[in-house]
């Protein structure tokens, strides 16, 4: 109900001819979660209200596939599992788009041009979805797209923010940092800096995070509440 209400609002305020898309996952993965049957069954609702567009996803920050963790411990092997390897939700948007009035994009892993296009050319999606290759290099569809590159950069491979495997969270929360330092520096009109250390990210953001919460707190007080208490209703 709550996705719906929203496309129609927003549908309402930006018209007809406005393009509207939404980023929908697949399955988060989590027991007792939103499982891919509830994915299919909202699709079949959405395609009643106009979409342009329906990117198609998965995973929650608990999955290290989010963050390319599978890929950092993969070994060579044939291309008929390639695509399967770096497009890890390519086989939920081949079923979405069965159903889907709207045409499909699909992100999560793509880094092979050879992969990419052989999505497309089979009619598993219309349209390839790129995430922390343009962290890195805000220009990589373009490469892609030209042939000017064969593959997108995979720094999820080769960022290391701790040494010891027993502290594969905090791997994951230093290269998600780094990927987001790179964000920030591109707002600033800076270009990316791939030198950055993921683990002086991670700290960076901590930081600024408990500096942001401590002066919010301070300047609106009101914001900071105790929990209600509902004993006896």
């Amino acid at each position: 109900r709550m996705l719906l209400e929203t496309i129609r609002a927003v549908r309402r305020r930006v018209g007809p001819r406005f393009p509207v898309a939404i980023k929908l996952n697949s399955a988060d993965f989590q027991r007792g979660g939103f499982a891919f049957d509830d994915c299919l069954r909202l699709v079949e609702m959405i395609n009643e209200e106009g979409l342009d567009l329906l990117e198609i996803s998965g995973g929650s920050y608990e999955q290290p596939q989010l963050f390319g963790m599978q890929g950092a411990q993969e070994t060579a092997v044939t291309n008929s599992s390639t695509a399967k390897r770096e497009a890890y939700f390519l086989e939920y948007a081949e079923q979405v788009r069965a159903i889907a009035r709207m045409p499909v994009m699909v992100t999560g892993g793509f880094r092979s041009r050879s992969v990419m296009a052989a999505a497309i050319q089979t009619g598993a999606t219309d349209v390839i979805g790129l995430g922390r290759p343009m962290c890195s290099d805000p220009d990589v569809a373009g490469k892609l797209i030209r042939a000017d590159v064969d593959e997108a950069d995979r720094f999820e491979r080769t960022l290391k923010a701790v040494g010891p495997k027993a502290l594969w969270p905090l791997q994951l929360l230093g290269q998600q940092a780094w990927f987001g330092a790179q964000i920030q520096r591109m707002a600033r009109g800076l270009a990316p800096r791939l030198s950055l250390k993921p683990l002086t990210c991670f700290m960076n953001a901590q930081v600024d995070e408990f500096t942001r919460a401590a002066l919010l707190a301070r300047r609106s007080p009101t914001l900071v509440r105790e929990e209600p208490n509902y004993a006896g209703n």
